[in-house]
């Protein structure tokens, strides 16, 4: 590569990521092994994660194999980058394919890595033909479509849901049929793009960032479906890390661990120094630091003050319940106790009702705020249930209460399958869950198989102990792995899309722990487990 030219340093991130990868010194050698690791770029043009895949390109092609990027160019406009509040003109939406692809092209190229256009996989005559299909097929046929094996109909449906951003559409207007169709045949495209790309490049391994979506769904189910091992990633918990999986013939949840990964960390339990990891890590993440998920403005309350500001009975055990936001990604393409969250809350409420010897608190999740929900969990409640007992109150998504302040003033919480589920396992609080959540089933959960069990474990709620000092050494042991071990810190990039690294010799093997770790699991199928390096003994200590 050529080296940086002495300029000042552009500010906008596109600008900004193509001088750094351009300026990277040290080449980017040739394959030396047969092995290509496919990256499925879809959409193509989403700075912060195209990065962050690039950089572990670069760390597997300074291993000796050969990553492939396939970029959609515009195949399917009906993406993940579409959003009803800024992006209601349909017409409009294929207008930013263009430029989107080709700030993909533009850093790939400057980075020296291989790419492919998903797009050119399919004819335009394909196009049509997929177009027309997704355009004649009744509506009512559309969520149980399948293609090449691949759930088109459901991925359009989640797509459509995370457009909608919790707004109620009716079915039968002329705007949801359009919004519909049209991620259908994204859908439909991109299921054909993935089969084509497949057959083309022969990958033995597929990385993706998701697994969902009209994005990634096709891929992710045709890895699965061929026996192709898939890799997801995330973004972890903490600033600049990473939480990561790979999936052979199973789908699985992208936090969850296998079953021989649980039963070895289970037997061997937490020594004294991941028992003070953990602790580190929540007491950062009570005080407001370190982690990228923390939505809280406020320092946390001690009980007398929590009790006073929401006017609760002092005599009363308090629950308090998790919602998701609605919208996401948490109830798609699973096998559910409730078919969505609306239907969940709607049951929820239904029975809580009905349950004063306690106090209930509906937690909205803060990012319905932030995220620019429209149609959310306090809309929801408001206007299906306007008169609810003074026993249940809302707090609402804009309400600053520090949540990990809440845990020591609550009895218990209540969640379909959220992470705050097992941070209050992990401070020793019963849990309920709705649904099958990664950390469900593990001994430290009150579980539900059916709507009946939930709602008569609901009902029992006032009488649920805490855990037991067993039950909460299972969950700090399952805590550990995902908060700590499984946080994968990716120090090569900061904030996303700033590079940290000036020369492509620090992606070589045995410079960096994690990359080392993650080049190896991508290659192995291993778990993405990242042991604390050993504390040095001082010296006279021995």
């Amino acid at each position: 590569m050529k080296s940086a030219e002495k300029t000042a340093p552009p500010c906008d991130s596109f600008s900004k990521l193509l001088h750094a990868f351009s300026g990277l010194r040290g080449s980017v050698p040739a394959p030396t092994r047969p092995e290509t690791v496919l990256f499925w770029r879809s959409p193509s043009g989403v700075l912060p994660s195209l990065t962050i895949e690039m950089v572990v390109a670069l760390g597997l092609r300074r291993r000796g194999l050969r990553p492939v990027f396939s970029i959609c160019g515009g195949l399917l406009s009906g993406c993940l980058m579409r959003e009803m509040h800024r992006d209601r003109d349909m017409d409009r939406w294929g207008r930013e394919c263009a430029p989107c692809a080709e700030q993909a092209r533009a850093l790939l190229r400057a980075a020296g890595l291989e790419q492919v256009e998903a797009g050119e996989t399919v004819t335009p005559e394909t196009a049509a033909r997929l177009d027309e299909l997704a355009q004649a097929l009744p509506l009512a046929d559309i969520p149980g479509h399948t293609a090449h094996g691949v759930k088109t109909g459901e991925f359009a449906v989640s797509s459509l849901a995370r457009y909608l951003g919790g707004v109620t559409m009716d079915p039968a207007s002329p705007l949801y049929e359009r919004l519909l169709r049209a991620f259908f045949s994204s859908s439909l495209r991109n299921t054909e793009a993935a089969a084509a790309t497949l057959d083309r490049l022969r990958p033995d391994r597929v990385v993706m960032q998701d697994g969902i979506y009209v994005d990634w769904g096709p891929m992710f189910n045709l890895c699965l479906t061929r026996g192709i091992p898939v890799t997801r990633w995330e973004r972890g918990y903490v600033l600049d890390h990473l939480i990561m999986r790979t999936c052979v013939n199973e789908n699985r949840h992208i936090y969850s661990l296998r079953d021989a990964t649980w039963a070895e960390l289970a037997g061997r339990g937490l020594g004294e120094r991941e028992d003070r990891l953990l602790d580190e890590y929540f007491a950062q993440r009570k005080s407001g630091v370190r982690s990228l998920h923390l939505l809280f403005t406020e320092k946390p309350l001690d009980r007398e003050a929590f009790l006073d500001r929401y006017g609760l009975d002092r005599d009363k055990p308090v629950w308090c319940v998790f919602p998701h936001v609605g919208w996401d990604a948490a109830f798609a393409l699973q096998d559910l106790v409730f078919e969505d969250q609306t239907e969940w809350l709607t049951a929820t409420l239904e029975i809580i009702r009905h349950v004063p010897e306690v106090t209930w608190l509906i937690k909205v999740h803060p990012s319905e705020h932030k995220l620019d929900t429209l149609y959310g969990v306090r809309e929801l409640v408001r206007d299906r249930f306007p008169d609810l007992p003074g026993h249940i109150r809302v707090i609402p998504s804009d309400d600053g209460i520090n949540t990990y302040g809440m845990l020591p003033h609550i009895h218990g919480g209540i969640t379909c399958m959220g992470t705050v589920g097992l941070e209050l396992a992990a401070h020793g609080k019963p849990v309920i869950l709705s649904e099958r959540a990664h950390y469900g089933g593990k001994g430290f959960t009150r579980d539900s198989a059916s709507r009946e069990e939930y709602a008569r474990t609901l009902r029992e709620a006032g009488g649920i102990p805490a855990l037991t000092p067993e039950e909460t050494a299972l969950a700090r042991i399952y805590a550990h792995a995902y908060f700590v071990s499984r946080q994968l810190p990716f120090r090569f990039i900061h904030h996303f899309d700033n590079l940290t690294f000036t020369s492509l010799e620090e992606l070589d093997p045995g410079r960096d722990r994690a990359m080392d770790l993650i080049c190896g699991s991508i290659l192995d199928g291993g778990e993405f487990l990242l042991n604390p390096e050993p504390e040095l003994t001082p010296e006279g200590s021995r």
